[in-house]
């Protein structure tokens, strides 16, 4: 993971969230007051740490920091294993992932994949456009950045909106389009891309084992479809929707689905390299990838589908790393593989 600034940052807010939540735990355990003196007494002990740490041999000063660190966690711990926790609770603490803190313009990067659908006949030319709300659950976006991408579409020539009627799709957008949105070819907006496969590739399997129990039949039933679409490009991109939506939707856990949300947005970062595909192009390895999907869907086989999605992130990092690095994308080389 050497050089992925979005770990780093998903790192720092579930520092951030896990902080409060041990801050929290240890309120509850000691009351306001003996906590604070808890705390006060850990930080007294590491600065000692920091302090002798050149007079104290290395074995030494590990053994303090790790009977410290115990000292901690035995706290949470035994708070935890005297607390009932109710399984079915709905109720989970509020978790929020912001990757690359900052302004971002989602409503660049779902128009892009939009016209990329376009392009494939996802959504015809002639045909209406799914209403704001639906496009809002499909991009996990807000109605405001919608309204916004919509308006970029029309403004392209690719959309009309008719006044309570609806968006029609009405071209698909000619060869300037990826010069008129050339701020989403810049390097940095690339390497968002390329380490949100990595992330994906790397945590796939644990993440869909705890979400797959808890899918209903029938989207299974549309990955099946999904992965027997003869185009594989086309098969491949609409495999990998249902996939992301499957944990997005179904998780257990709120912090996963939300962290999820943010990886697909960063996806949409790469579709401007999907602006020529007609969706019949071949995929590496998808003939493999997609019988095994559609095996694993077919008998309910969760770890099987895990291991094929984590197959197919990998699959895809590893292409999408060696064309950015062909045409000259700065930063990618330092992200390493697996």
């Amino acid at each position: 993971m050497l050089g992925n600034q979005t770990v780093l940052s998903l790192y720092y807010d579930i520092s951030s969230f896990s902080g409060s939540a041990f801050l929290d735990i240890l309120y509850l355990k000691y009351g306001k007051e003996k906590a604070d003196s808890f705390l006060q007494h850990i930080a007294s002990e590491y600065a000692d740490c920091i302090r002798n740490q050149h007079q104290d041999t290395s074995f030494v000063l590990q053994e303090k920091l790790e009977k410290l660190c115990g000292t901690f966690f035995d706290a949470i711990k035994d708070y935890l294993r005297n607390t009932e926790c109710d399984a079915d609770s709905k109720a989970q603490e509020f978790f929020s992932c912001e990757p690359r803190k900052g302004r971002t313009r989602y409503c660049d990067v779902v128009a892009i994949d939009m016209i990329c659908r376009i392009n494939q006949d996802v959504y015809p030319v002639g045909t209406r456009l799914p209403n704001s709300h639906t496009l809002a659950d499909i991009y996990h976006i807000s109605g405001i950045t919608v309204r916004r991408t919509i308006a970029l579409l029309n403004k392209l020539g690719v959309t009309e909106t008719v006044n309570g009627v609806g968006t029609f799709v009405i071209s698909r957008g000619g060869p300037d389009i990826p010069y008129k949105l050339k701020d989403l070819t810049l390097d940095d907006n690339m390497r968002n891309f390329l380490e949100a496969l990595q992330i994906l590739a790397i945590i796939s399997v644990p993440v869909m084992l705890v979400s797959l129990p808890h899918v209903p039949r029938k989207m299974l039933k549309e990955l099946f479809a999904a992965a027997s679409i003869p185009d594989e490009k086309k098969s491949l991109v609409h495999a990998v929707s249902i996939g992301l939506q499957s944990v997005i939707r179904y998780c257990p856990f709120a912090a996963v689905q939300e962290i999820y949300k943010k990886l697909t947005l960063l996806l949409l970062k790469g579709s401007i390299l999907r602006l020529e595909e007609t969706g019949a192009e071949p995929v590496t390895g998808w003939t493999k990838i997609s019988a095994s999907i559609r095996k694993s869907c077919a008998h309910s086989d969760y770890e099987q589908l895990a291991r094929a999605f984590q197959s197919l992130f990998q699959n895809n990092f590893a292409s999408s790393k060696q064309l950015l690095l062909e045409i000259g994308v700065e930063g990618v080389e330092k992200i390493t593989g697996f």
